[in-house]
This record gives C-alpha cells, structure tokens and sequence, in this order.
C-alpha cells in the first residue's frame, strides 16, 4: 500500500515537486494534493487539485501521511524554514525528494530535501534538513550543509567548505576548497568565493 503525501505549497515548486515524485516515486507515494497556508485558499478556489489549509492538514490528516514542504527560497529561505519548524514541531513526518538522476555517495541526509537530477554529492558530505539542490550542482567532498538554504543550478561546492544556515547560491557560483559561508549569505550567480 502506498503512503499518502501532501505537497505543501502549490507555487511553482510545489508543481514540480508533485511531477518528480509521481514520475519517480509513484510506486511508493500516492499524492493527496497540496496543503497552503490559510491566506491563499481563496486564491487557488478555480484549482482542480485537492487543496488544503496547513490548519485542517495538521488536525486531520499529520498523523497518518508524510508531508514535502515545496516553499521557495523568499526572505532567504526563512518562509520555508518557520513553515518546516511549525510542522516538525507539531509532530509531522517529512520526506526527502532525491532524484535518482543524482550521484549520492553519502547517507548523512536530513529531510525535506529536494535534491533534483545531475547533482553529485561526493562521500562524506553532510546535508541537514530543508534544503534544495536545484539541478547540476557538484558539492565536494567532505561538505557541510546546514539547514534552510537553497543551492542553484550548476554551482561548485569544492571539498572541507562548510555552508551554514540560509544560504542562497545563485547559478554557476563557485565556492573554493575550505571556505564556510556563515548564515544568511547570498552568493550572486557566476560569483567565485576563494
């Protein structure tokens, strides 16, 4: 039997999200549609998705499905992050989307990752909980990613760097061997970090 799954968000990410996992979690995840906060419920009354407030998905349906927090990266991730620590706190179960495009040569993942094709993870690589790792992205060896950041298109992440909390790295950055980036940084795109 397949475990029931609510996307939470039903913007762009949210759309994405719910295409990857039917296309390559189907045969696991039955996807129940999406949970928002309660202020855009009137905005998505034309959907013909299942759409529910984050209210009536923590008092009736928590306890007996998982949950993928597909929010964006506004305000450095912090829309995401306070969305993730409501529900962890409230006892949700979270799960990870990772391609299996993706080269992962670690098992220290935490959850509600969204980590799409082409990216390769090197061993001993650290990721924390609520992160996305847009497509094409090589992070070294050694690694350290906290929680809450969002990690572009086709960045490098050389080896022993150490990338904090809300972090935003735009596409093509480079990040150099042993560099941490503390919380909070945005990196622009094509930008080398030495």
């Amino acid at each position: 039997m397949k475990e029931r799954l609510w996307i939470f968000g039903n913007g762009s990410n949210g759309r994405v999200a719910r295409f990857l996992f039917e296309l390559h979690y189907g045969d696991i995840y039955s996807i129940e549609g999406f949970v928002v906060e309660s202020d855009f419920l009137d905005m998505n009354e034309s959907s013909n998705n299942t759409i529910i407030s984050k209210e009536d998905y923590l008092e009736y349906h928590a306890a007996n499905s998982k949950v993928f927090i597909a929010v964006g990266y506004k305000a450095m991730n912090t829309v995401r992050q306070r969305i993730f620590n409501e529900l962890k706190a409230k006892g949700a179960s979270f799960v990870n989307y990772i391609s299996p495009y993706a080269t992962v040569l670690t098992d220290k993942i935490g959850v509600n990752n969204f980590i799409l094709e082409d990216n390769t993870i090197q061993p001993f690589v650290e990721i924390g909980d609520n992160n996305v790792l847009w497509s094409g992205n090589h992070i070294g060896h050694d690694t350290i990613i906290g929680h809450h950041n969002t990690i572009t298109s086709h960045c490098v992440i050389s080896g022993h760097c150490i990338i904090n909390n809300n972090v935003f790295i735009g596409v093509n950055a480079t990040i150099y061997n042993d560099v941490v980036v503390g919380d909070f940084n945005l990196i622009g795109g094509g930008a080398c970090v030495s």
